[in-house]
């Protein structure tokens, strides 16, 4: 694989920045390697050599006219650079006008990206776009300072907590392409990424009309899972049915109860919980898992003390 200084231009302002670094590289090295090369030659013509005394007098009345003229040139050269590098900037910031530009908000927070498009589409550490068309990125953060940083688009932006910065690039090239955090922000800096994928205009426009991912959000996952397994029992303190004792729920992996008793994976999960286990009697383990009388694919989880336990999928 092929040495690459650069990742490869995917946008429609990368050529013109990538013009730019490269010119004052090379303007930075010619000039570096100008004047080394001065210096070893006045060093190894000026050394001295054996009888030769060198005079202390007053130095030549011409050495002015050698000092502005390298002075001139380098002030020049790095002027025209100042020059191109200002119009590029101007380039690079300045929206371009366009009937049919994609407005997207973007919200950074310790540690990932949120994005939501027009129709109110909303993504998390991915970004979908059409190729060919001009993305204006509207961005703020919630905690700290972030960097939206894109190589492949030469595309770097500060994201301020408190102000909206804008930002945009026209991909050229479908893809999938790395974004970053360019600031430092805290421990997991380091994989605060995403995904940019460039898409064929039509591709997009079907993609974006399929709406919001259907899976559920995690909170609400979380709390069916929460309701499911009746962890309200031991983690909620306004209800008063009673959980399982401890020497009864340790006695089997937990849990040992379920009420889907259509579901054959539910009752060979059931099985396997209320396996015996190394550490536990079988006037225990006979103690903790009983079938019910209701259903013989559902067990309780009991004890064998006086005191009568509920089981988890009851209520009251």
């Amino acid at each position: 694989m092929p040495f690459e200084i650069l990742p490869a231009a995917a946008s429609a302002t990368s050529d013109a920045v990538d013009l730019v670094v490269f010119l004052v590289f090379a303007a930075i090295g010619l000039v570096s390697l100008g004047v080394i090369v001065a210096m070893v030659v006045i060093v190894v013509r000026n050394r001295r050599r054996p009888g030769n005394l060198t005079g202390r007098g007053h130095d030549p009345a011409t050495i002015w006219r050698t000092e502005l003229g390298w002075c001139a040139v380098t002030a020049v050269v790095f002027l025209c650079l100042f020059t191109l590098g200002a119009v590029t900037f101007d380039r690079v910031q300045r929206v371009p006008t366009s009937p049919d530009i994609l407005d997207v908000a973007v919200t950074a927070k310790r540690w990932m990206w949120s994005f939501q498009h027009p129709n109110g589409r909303r993504e998390l550490s991915q970004l979908h776009v059409p190729a060919g068309r001009v993305v204006r990125l509207h961005l703020t953060s919630e905690d700290v300072i972030h960097s939206f940083y894109v190589p492949a688009f030469r595309l770097k932006q500060d994201v301020v907590p408190g102000w909206l910065r804008t930002a945009w690039f026209r991909a050229t090239a479908p893809g999938t392409y790395a974004l970053a955090c360019a600031e430092y922000c805290g421990t997991e800096h380091a994989l605060m990424r995403a995904d940019l994928v460039v898409m064929e205009p039509h591709n997009y426009d079907h993609w974006l009309a399929q709406g919001d991912d259907p899976r559920p959000p995690l909170a609400a996952a979380g709390r069916a899972l929460f309701q499911r397994l009746d962890c309200g029992a031991c983690h909620e303190t306004h209800l008063r049915r009673r959980a399982p004792r401890s020497r009864a729920s340790t006695a089997a992996p937990w849990p040992c109860a379920t009420a889907a008793a259509s579901s054959p994976t539910t009752t060979t999960f059931v099985a396997a919980s209320c396996a015996p286990t190394p550490t536990s009697s079988p006037t225990t383990r006979a103690a903790s898992c009983r079938p019910t009388p209701a259903s013989s694919t559902t067990t309780s989880c009991s004890s064998s003390s006086p005191t009568s336990v509920r089981s988890p999928t009851s209520r009251g």
